[in-house]
């Protein structure tokens, strides 16, 4: 396809103009209303509006019947020229229907030319749901190339086709828009004018409805539409038919075949093929007859619908007085509802919610059910949901506060509500401390201005830019996991008004856990939500108090990307970059903590600096255990109409570990010789006691480990850890995680003494703790005795060594073996004496820097 210019003819006398100054990057700006000036250039941004009202007057068209959109009076629409020199206008209007979902939404794209004015073109795009007059941005260029190319960018990601290949079978799924065709029918001045009136034509239609049934005391007849909604499906009828007259688009009449057309509080799938309009709001889904009449005497009861076959190509009839696309057998009956097949009512049933985040359960300090509501999707982007949680943290005024907006829709009333909680994060809202703003008809208009205007006043930014800039002064988006359940005595309240209206389902069936009772005992524990939340109460993240969730995946990253800006600063404190309380503020706006009323402390040395890093790396392990949990929630969600008979719980998480545990007799050789180990090594003034010892075996780690098979010096080493991140290191080994550092640098840490990793290892409340034993052969050490970057930097073993020792002042002397896999493993059997005096490190650090080189064998509890 060939492009060229040919909205208009040059005045022959006009001189040409000079050639352009290379192009500007393209800039937006609204669709400003009509007769009202634009804005100067240089003030111009991108910016989401809510338009006014569709009747305005027609703009001028460069082509006959191909319409300017009239909210735009921009010039005309620019035209291509076709290999067959057919004339073809840069215009679409698309569609995206899915009657299931009670959804249609419309996508108008055209790319215009200014009038009188060389060299400056408009992208402009205008979205919403069907029947609305939706939102609209414009694009401004000043060369021809660049828009077009703008615009072709536009429609590919809409459709998935490029606009040469505009034609085909558009994306089958749920997410793309299909092309209908030109913007030809600007009918909603002229149905307006013609609705109501006496007489109708072709030029001048009537759409009506059959009432039988005597609703609202109606006699029996046909009802005219109101003037928006005739409006409005006759657009949609015109655009259907004009795909059926055309051979390459008649695959896409199917698709808008059904149409859904709102009036008042009602919305209407209409058929345009068995002329029917069916209730999809209402939990009776009435159905009804409906015609295009034209005119003429016919004003007898429609004919019946026997089925609801396909959409066929079709000609039109040309009768003058009711146009039906299918002509039905005339039916005997005076019934005038008509009668819905299952399959009919199962299409228009009330669709289940998509999945989105969750409504926030603190509505029920105004009163509200969260089982009520939902969040309310956004019409023009797929996948982005009114919800927004923000935060602030400022040290230097002590503030650490927080502001949650969501648009949320009543299940039952369809009606539009916008929720606004703010306050200090660890503290509980107040009905003083949120606002509740509704009913809106829709998510347009007011709902959509106060969303959007309370989240500007607040960050600074335009809702859905994608160029988020944090301002001083004002909050932050964070991004917050949803799956984690909260409990707390605030909100039990909530959950139980929710449940009091629920739909009760099924009890599921339990098979019985095929494990012993002391394992099933440690994997309840390792799995245990209540010690998760007393696990992240330690960093000050305390879901109990914490109104805000537990931040994402993404959300823990972008908080370590602040931590390596600290980092940065530390190792070069001449650095011209912010200070540290600002940067720790900005760390804890992106990982919102729960300090109370106290001032949030400065990280502002290596040990803070590490501590948070450590804090990062446990979120990020603890979400492959809330993962596991989500999995298993979901099955049980899945029994809601049959009883359902499921694995155990507990089985099913042992299983998620991908390692098999085999607890050890109290009486066999290797439990003597662990308990031989703990007992000799755990301190002198030590109260711990050894539990239970369970061998571990974690599926194909034996195979990576065999990679290190010829390297000698193996020895079997304590690793304390947070019982948090148990289930993870069962599941996935141990882990040089990012930013993961020490006095001995970035390596996996190991000890020969328990009274050394006892001082990493933690409950969190649970009945007792956990801790690792595991094999690495250490081969050529390298040895070091001071701190020092020498120490802290390494990142692997120096050339010529496989392993790192940091010697003690306090070493253990004696040892037995242990036959593990066949090989020689040497364990600690006395209780340690003096190394080398001289040393920084009090106890023996051992690293190794490759995960490989280090083996689980046994998984053990202790009570500290």
């Amino acid at each position: 396809m060939t492009l060229r210019r040919s909205t208009r003819q040059r005045n022959p006398t006009q001189k040409p103009a000079p050639a352009p100054a290379p192009a500007p990057a393209r800039t937006k700006r609204k669709a400003a209303p009509k007769k009202k000036k634009a804005a100067p250039a240089t003030k111009k941004k991108t910016k989401l509006t809510k338009l006014k009202s569709l009747k305005t007057k027609q703009a001028e068209f460069s082509l006959e019947d191909v319409v300017v959109d009239p909210q735009a009076s921009l010039g005309h629409v620019v035209v291509c020229k076709t290999p067959d020199d057919d004339e073809v206008p840069t215009d679409a209007m698309l569609a995206l229907v899915n009657p299931a979902k009670n959804s249609d939404k419309f996508y108008i794209l055209q790319l215009v030319e200014e009038e009188n004015v060389d060299n400056k073109f408009h992208l402009y795009m205008r979205w919403g749901r069907t029947g609305t007059s939706g939102q609209a941005q414009i694009e401004d260029f000043d060369d021809f190339d660049k828009a077009y190319a703008a615009f072709d960018e536009k429609f590919k990601a809409k459709t998935k086709l490029p606009w040469a290949e505009r034609q085909e079978a558009a994306a089958q799924d749920e997410t793309h828009y299909h092309f209908v065709g030109h913007n030809m029918f600007n009918m909603d001045e002229h149905y307006v004018s013609s609705a109501g009136q006496d007489n109708a034509s072709e030029d001048n239609p009537k759409w009506q409805y059959w009432v039988g049934d005597g609703v609202d005391g109606k006699e029996d007849g046909w009802y005219d539409y109101d003037a928006t909604g005739g409006a409005q499906v006759e657009r949609l009828w015109r655009e259907f038919q004009n795909l059926l007259a055309s051979t390459q688009q008649q695959h896409e009449a199917t698709y808008v075949a059904v149409r859904i057309v709102a009036s008042g509080v009602w919305n209407y799938a209409v058929d345009l093929v068995n002329m029917t309009q069916t209730n999809v709001t209402h939990a009776n889904h009435t159905q009804r007859f409906i015609r295009r009449f034209t005119g003429g005497d016919d004003n007898g009861p429609p004919a019946a619908v026997t089925s609801t076959a396909p959409v066929v190509p079709v000609t039109p009839s040309s009768s003058n007085t009711t146009t039906n696309l299918k002509t039905p057998p005339v039916t005997t009956s005076s019934s005038a509802a008509a009668v819905i097949t299952p399959a009919q009512r199962n299409l228009f049933s009330t669709p289940k919610q998509s999945a989105g985040p969750p409504v926030d359960d603190l509505i029920s300090v105004v009163g509200k059910n969260a089982s009520d509501y939902t969040v309310v999707e956004s019409g023009e982007n797929p996948g982005t949901w009114y919800d927004v949680v923000l935060n602030q943290c400022n040290i230097g005024g002590n503030n650490n506060k927080y502001y949650r907006l969501q648009m949320l829709q009543e299940i039952s009333t369809k009606q539009i509500y916008v929720w606004f909680r703010w306050g200090r994060v660890g503290e509980m809202p107040r009905s003083s401390t949120s606002t509740w703003l509704g009913p809106f008809d829709d998510e347009e208009g007011p709902a959509f201005k106060a969303f959007t205007k309370k989240y500007r006043d607040k960050t600074g930014n335009v809702f859905g830019a994608t160029d988020f800039k944090p301002k001083k002064g004002k909050y932050t988006p964070i991004e917050v996991d949803h799956n984690v359940e909260v409990t707390d005595e605030a909100l039990d309240a909530a959950s139980a008004a929710n449940q009091k209206n629920a739909v009760k389902t099924e009890e599921v069936e339990y098979l019985p856990s095929k494990l012993d009772n002391t394992t099933k005992d440690l994997i309840q524990t390792l799995f245990s939500k209540e010690m998760r939340n007393e696990a992240l109460s330690s960093f000050q993240i305390d879901l109990k108090r914490l109104p805000l969730g537990v931040p994402s995946q993404a959300q823990i990253q972008s908080g370590i990307d602040v931590l390596t800006q600290i980092e940065e600063k530390l190792n070069d404190p001449s650095s011209q970059s912010d200070s540290f309380m600002e940067l720790s503020s900005r760390f804890y706006t992106t990982i919102p903590h729960s300090f109370g009323r106290s001032r949030p402390p400065v990280i502002g040395d290596k040990e803070s600096l590490q501590s948070r890093y450590d804090m990062c790396n446990i979120l990020m392990d603890m979400y492959s255990t809330s993962e596991t949990l989500r999995k298993i929630e979901a099955e049980e969600k899945k029994a809601t109409a049959v009883k359902k008979v499921l694995p155990s719980p507990v089985d099913q998480h042992y299983e998620s570990l991908h390692a098999d545990l085999g607890l050890l007799d109290k009486m066999s050789k290797d439990f003597q010789v662990v308990n031989q180990y703990f007992e000799a090594t755990k301190g002198s003034h030590s109260s711990a006691k050894l539990l239970n010892v369970w061998s571990v075996n974690r599926h194909q780690e034996d195979e990576r480990f065999q990679e290190h098979d010829k390297l000698g010096n193996r020895c079997l080493f304590w690793h304390g850890t947070n019982i948090a991140v148990a289930a993870p290191i069962l599941t996935s080994g141990l882990r040089i995680m990012p930013h993961s550092g020490g006095r001995v640098g970035a390596g996996i840490y190991l000890a020969n003494l328990q009274e050394k990793s006892a001082q990493y290892t933690s409950g969190y409340g649970a009945k007792y703790a956990c801790m690792f034993l595991c094999e690495a052969p250490l081969g050529k050490q390298h040895t070091v005795d001071q701190d020092g970057p020498h120490a802290s930097g390494l990142k692997a073993a120096p050339a010529g060594f496989d392993s790192v020792h940091a010697v003690g002042r306090i070493q253990p002397k004696k040892f037995t073996n242990l036959k593990l896999d066949g090989k020689t493993v040497k364990v600690p059997c006395q209780e340690p004496q003096d190394g080398n005096k001289k040393s920084s490190f009090y106890h023996d650090e051992l690293l190794v820097y490759k995960e490989s080189q280090v083996r689980l064998r046994y998984v053990i509890t202790v009570k500290l």
